[in-house]
């Protein structure tokens, strides 16, 4: 009695994409013969009995209730002292045990373990994935969850006071055991941070850490400066990945769009040439008859000033136009992840707050067809502000 695997998942596999098993017993000739499926995650059981199919094989996909355990992890509040910490459940354990059942009981199975991370890739991307793209420099120049030095910002513009996400798992083979911030002014290092242990984590965890210009204390960060960061192993540095602070001369207001990218990744664009709030009015009516009984002179009537349309509610729905400065073919090709993103916030140099995922048509242009392009896009606020009722 054996259930032998003919294809499973890679050992770390992007959560919303298929997670296929096929599978094939040396018993289906006895006639109860059926498949047993248990999905483990978190010490939870799923568990499921499949017939056998014409040809005796069993065929299931295990994402639906992979997808369920796996959280959008984004923490804006991660200490810039500390700035660096496991993102909670954004990559977690799976255990698949195949049982059989036959003669009128079950029979043991043997069990897969892989790993799925939040990650949602393209079918065409998905036909030519390897997890090692996703492990920190295991394929080389591949390091922030498959990103490189410059795809990890598509927009390369880092302004005083703003946040810059990164997301990386640690290669097995180089572990990063350390990580040092430096901020840069010419030539010389004038304050650092220093991360000298990593959090405590176990296989495939991804790490996530918040850089921004206020996290030095001992110098204030000033436009023109650079920001280093120094990722290094027990063996010396790995990687120095700097990015410079620069200043956006604009009349409008600078709207930084935050978005969670199909590899897991929490990038960002600068939208920072138009900035309009639009607010849209919904009410619900009512009719009464403004004639009333006075019952001290008995007269029945009304006065001028007496409303027959009476306002039930009032609700007031907010959207923000937002238009980027000029984009290239390449930067209106990776702003696609932000139009079709399920997670996007907009900081707007005060506060940060969730929005609702761009609406309407995404045109990709490109730059044969168009040399200067801007991208504008219009946002729900995803909030609803009532009035007090009219009657």
């Amino acid at each position: 009695m054996a259930v032998t695997l003919y294809q499973q998942p890679q050992v770390l596999t992007p959560a919303y994409n298929s997670q296929v098993f096929t599978a094939l017993s040396n018993q289906i000739a006895i006639s109860d013969f059926k498949y047993i499926v248990k999905v483990t995650i978190n010490g939870i059981d799923y568990r499921k009995e499949y017939l056998q199919r014409p040809d005796g094989w069993l065929v299931v996909d295990v994402k639906e209730w992979v997808q369920n355990f796996i959280e959008h992890y984004f923490n804006p509040a991660l200490s810039l002292a500390s700035p660096i910490e496991v993102a909670t459940n954004k990559s977690i354990k799976v255990d698949v045990t195949f049982e059989e059942y036959y003669s009128a009981a079950p029979h043991a199975g043997s069990t897969y373990t892989y790993y799925t991370f939040d990650a949602c890739l393209t079918d065409e991307d998905f036909r030519v994935y390897n997890y090692e793209d996703y492990l920190f420099n295991q394929s080389a120049g591949k390091l922030f969850l498959s990103k490189t030095n410059t795809t990890i910002t598509p927009d390369n513009r880092f302004v005083l006071g703003q946040d810059l996400y990164l997301h990386f798992i640690n290669n097995g083979d180089v572990l990063i055991n350390n990580i040092t911030i430096e901020l840069r002014r010419g030539a010389s290092a004038i304050d650092n941070v220093n991360i000298a242990a990593l959090p405590t984590s176990t296989a495939y965890n991804i790490f996530a850490m918040r850089i921004n210009s206020a996290m030095f204390t001992t110098a204030t960060a000033q436009i023109g400066d650079v920001v280093r960061i120094s990722f290094n192993s027990s063996a010396g540095n790995i990687l120095r990945y700097s990015i410079t602070i620069k200043d956006i001369c604009t009349k409008y207001t600078d709207n930084i769009l935050y978005y969670l990218d199909r590899d897991g990744n929490v990038l960002y664009f600068h939208f920072d040439k138009i900035s309009k709030n639009t607010f849209t009015k919904k009410t619900n009516n009512v009719t009464l008859n403004a004639d009333r009984l006075n019952t001290t002179t008995g007269v029945y009537g009304s006065n001028t000033w007496d409303r027959e349309d009476h306002t039930i509610s009032t609700s007031i729905e907010s959207t923000v136009l937002l238009n980027t400065d000029w984009i290239t073919e390449e930067q209106s090709q990776q702003l696609n992840d932000l139009w079709s993103s399920p997670q996007v916030w907009s900081w707007d140099g005060i506060k940060l707050i969730a929005v609702n995922s761009p609406s309407g048509a995404y045109e990709e242009y490109k730059s044969a067809n168009e040399s200067l392009v801007n991208y504008t896009v219009t946002l729900n606020l995803g909030t609803v502000e009532t009035r007090q009722r009219g009657i």
